[in-house]
């Protein structure tokens, strides 16, 4: 048995691994989804999704395995990430590499394996989707195709990728895939040159119920000016390989779309329709807090569920010297941290984040210039108005001068300490609203008294 090699590159590799915070997390539908479909389309007893870390392989989503995770030694994905392509043992117990491995000499009895890398999004090969079956079995190029096909979704869960290209491969196999249509939550059809229906997903924002849709053209189902908006974008789709994009809204019932146009073939178009009605009205609430946000002389920044910037306003530009197109798309630490940061505030700041709660810090960070400053941060979560997570809202102030001006109390108060200290002067302090008297041990000694002796110190204690 050959123990899988490391890659050149394994400590970037397993930092990229921690950084997308999927190991030891628990089950998710978005990718039980994927793995149950695969195991069905491809008629495996097991299908997994492997995330390979130091010394284990980990299955964030598993189909006809009971154990979370095997030593990484054993394992087939650990040979798979070293590969671009799909990795595939025909019959383990013919390979080398595999024959006296424990995964093939005991449970599951590994025959066939086909495995394909899973990268995060700076490129770095993190685990693989991955077919086994106890029965030997041919793996062909079709298939292989597909597999990358499953492949890419998983990625694209991980990382977010743009939805657009999700669809596009996602469809290009499986459209006309029943089983496929239902785990997603948007309209789906694919209509011909003739503008007629061929597929049509049932779906509560369906105009009309499925069946007075399908075999019906779209003229005939949308009488109105969106039927010919509708025709417009079908031809211009048809012309072109890129997906077409069009919104729109209806003013009855306030309700608001995206629809996305694709090219199947000469034949086809597959089309998408996506309720963004509250997207809508998150845009239109951002907008409103952004009015606000302008009128103030505080910097305002406005992040995604990532904590990756979507807004700020001009006060923050002139604190920190970024401009808006320079901070979209990245955390503000990442460009606004350096040497003089606290990394122990940084963790109560991602500490907070985590736990979607919000957080008030003072904290050094560094403009576009490289010059230090103060800030005062105040985060908060917003919220929709069905209680889930959209993004923080941060309003920063520059305290530079207050955090200044205390270190400059504090060297005065240092300083004439010192020199009290050098000349032997006794001194003594009274507050007049608590009461407290403060002495210091060269002013009992002036009295003929120890410091000791004289406490409490205080205005009552010494009247009596």
């Amino acid at each position: 048995m050959n123990a899988p090699e490391f890659p050149i590159d394994e400590a970037t590799r397993l930092l990229a691994l921690q950084q997308i915070n999927l190991l030891d997390t628990p089950a998710e539908k978005r990718f039980d989804r994927i793995t149950r479909l695969a195991a069905s389309v491809f008629e495996v007893p097991i299908c997994l999704i492997s995330l390979v870390d130091s010394d284990r392989q980990w299955f964030k989503s598993k189909v006809g395995l009971d154990v979370c995770e095997t030593n990484r030694d054993i394992s087939f994905c650990g040979h798979a990430i070293l590969h671009d392509d799909i990795f595939i043992v025909s019959d383990a117990t013919e390979d080398a590499r595999f024959a006296s491995n424990p995964l093939v000499t005991h449970e599951p009895h590994i025959r066939f394996y086909a495995g394909a890398p899973l990268k995060e999004p700076s490129g770095q090969p993190i685990g693989t989707l991955c077919l086994i079956d106890s029965k030997a079995r041919v793996f062909s190029a079709k298939e292989q195709q597909e597999l990358r096909e499953f492949a890419d979704m998983v990625e694209y869960e991980i990382a977010k990728v743009d939805q657009e290209r999700l669809q596009e491969q996602f469809f290009k196999s499986m459209a006309r895939t029943a089983s496929i249509l239902a785990t997603l939550p948007d309209m789906i059809f694919v209509i011909d040159r003739s503008f007629r229906f061929l597929v049509c997903k049932e779906h509560p924002d369906l105009p009309k119920p499925q069946q007075e849709i399908l075999g019906y053209t779209v003229p005939e189902i949308l009488t109105n000016e969106l039927g010919n908006q509708l025709v417009a974008c079908l031809k211009q789709a048809f012309s072109t390989d890129d997906v077409i994009h069009h919104n729109y809204t209806f003013e009855k019932s306030n309700q608001s779309f995206e629809a996305r146009y694709k090219k199947i073939d000469d034949n086809e178009v597959l089309v998408v329709i996506r309720n963004t009605t509250e997207k809508v009205e998150i845009q239109s609430e951002i907008s409103r807090l952004s009015e606000v946000a302008r009128q103030t002389t505080n910097g305002v920044v406005i992040t995604d569920l990532d904590g990756r910037v979507t807004w700020i306003n001009d006060a923050f530009s002139a604190l920190t010297g970024y401009s808006i197109g320079e901070m979209q798309g990245k955390k503000p630490g990442e460009l606004l941290q350096g040497a003089d940061t606290d990394p122990a505030t940084v963790a109560i700041m991602r500490d907070a984040l985590a736990q979607q709660d919000g957080f008030n810090v003072d904290i050094v960070n560094y403009s576009k210039a490289q010059d230090a400053y103060w800030v005062r941060i105040t985060c908060n979560p917003l919220f929709s108005k069905n209680g889930s997570l959209n993004g923080y809202i941060a309003i920063e102030t520059n305290i530079t001068k207050e955090k200044r001006d205390e270190e400059l109390i504090r060297n005065s108060e240092n300083l004439l300490k010192a020199v009290i200290d050098a000349n032997n002067i006794g001194t003594w302090h009274f507050n007049i609203q608590t009461g407290e008297l403060i002495i210091n041990d060269k002013w009992a000694a002036l009295l003929g008294y120890t410091l000791s002796e004289l406490l409490p110190t205080n205005r009552s204690a010494w009247e009596n």
